[in-house]
C-alpha cells in the first residue's frame, strides 16, 4: 500500500473502503493518489500538504545541482522525460536509486519505472516541483534544439495533455523552443 494512504488510514483520515476506492481509481485512471484524494474529497489540500512535506521532499536548486553519473546511467533520457523522473543519486553499496518526481505516490509511474529498471535496483521516490525537475533533466540530458526533436516532443506533449494536463513553464514549453528554433533557422538562412 502507498505510504501516504497508509499514513492517512493509520491516522483515521480515510477509511479502509476509501483506500480501496483510491487504489482502484488510480489504477484505472492513471491519476496520482493525491489527485484522486482531492477529487473524491476524501482529504483536503491542507491535510495532504501536511502529510506530504518532510523527508519525502527534495529541494532541487538547479544552479547547484550536480548530476550523479551513476544515477543518470541507470535511467534513460526517454524514460526520465516520459515519467518526469530525475535520477538524483545512486548508492552502489545498497543498490538504491533516488528519484525526484512530482508525485511520489503515483502508482503508475512507480510501477513503470520499477519495471524499466528491473528488480535488482531499489527505488526511493522524493517529491520535487515539476519545473525544477524539468530544468534539472535539461541540465543532465541536455535540451533538444533540432526541429525534428522539438516536433516529436510536441507530439508527446499533445498525447500526454489529452490524458492529463500538466503545468509546463514557458521556458520549457516545446512550442516556445520550436518558435525559437524556427527563428534561428530563418536568421541563419537570411530569410
Amino acid at each position: 500500500m502507498e505510504e501516504l494512504l497508509k499514513k492517512l488510514q493509520d491516522d483515521q483520515v480515510v477509511s479502509v473502503d476509501q483506500v480501496r476506492v483510491v487504489v482502484m481509481e488510480t489504477a484505472l485512471s492513471g491519476k496520482s493518489v493525491r489527485d484522486v484524494l482531492l477529487e473524491t474529497e476524501f482529504a483536503s489540500l491542507a491535510t495532504l500538504e501536511s502529510y506530504q512535506s518532510g523527508p519525502l521532499s527534495i529541494a532541487l536548486d538547479t544552479e547547484e545541482f550536480v548530476p550523479d553519473s551513476n544515477a543518470i546511467d541507470l535511467l534513460s533520457e526517454a524514460k526520465a522525460r516520459e515519467h518526469r523522473a530525475l535520477p538524483v543519486t545512486y548508492d552502489l553499496s545498497s543498490n538504491v536509486l533516488v528519484l525526484a518526481v512530482e508525485d511520489p505516490d503515483n502508482i503508475v509511474v512507480r510501477d513503470r519505472i520499477t519495471r524499466a529498471l528491473g528488480p535488482h535496483v531499489g527505488l526511493e521516490f522524493r517529491r520535487a516541483h515539476l519545473a525544477d525537475i524539468h530544468r534539472a533533466l535539461d541540465k543532465c540530458y541536455g535540451v533538444c534544439h533540432s526541429l525534428q526533436g522539438i516536433l516529436s516532443e510536441l507530439e508527446q506533449h499533445a498525447t500526454r495533455r489529452s490524458v492529463a494536463p500538466n503545468n509546463d513553464t514557458l521556458e520549457h514549453a516545446p512550442v516556445v523552443r520550436l518558435i525559437d528554433a524556427l527563428l534561428q533557422d530563418a536568421i541563419t538562412r537570411r530569410a
